[in-house]
């Protein structure tokens, strides 16, 4: 669905493909030239840290210093909704920077 607004949802069904990026995001092309780039949505494991944002706050970010991509075991994934994501016009409407409009979204599923 394509919604400009809480309540404003169009249920067109507009074609297109969409591509998998390594198994972290998603990139997905449809055929009225928009562009939808997002990660998959993943959250630290409560024994890494039970509040990330507090523990932030108060010692910095230093304390998430040792963690690195590729360690999957500290973090749990939730592969029906993503991060914040971007979309984008593709195509002729867009080949300047001043043409070229950005959005966020946010995906998960209904």
């Amino acid at each position: 669905m394509f919604c400009t607004g809480e309540k404003n949802c169009e249920k067109t069904i507009i074609k297109g493909k969409w591509t998998s990026i390594y198994d972290q995001a998603l990139d997905i092309e449809l055929e009225n030239g928009l562009r939808f780039v997002t990660n998959l949505r993943y959250n630290l494991k409560p024994d890494v840290s039970s509040d990330p944002v507090k523990q932030a706050a108060k010692s910095g970010f230093a304390s998430f210093g040792k963690i690195e991509s590729g360690d999957y075991d500290k973090f749990n994934s939730q592969c029906n909704q993503t991060m914040v994501g971007f979309v984008q016009q593709t195509g002729d409407k867009s080949s300047s920077m001043q043409n070229h409009k950005v959005t966020c979204f946010q995906g998960s599923q209904i």
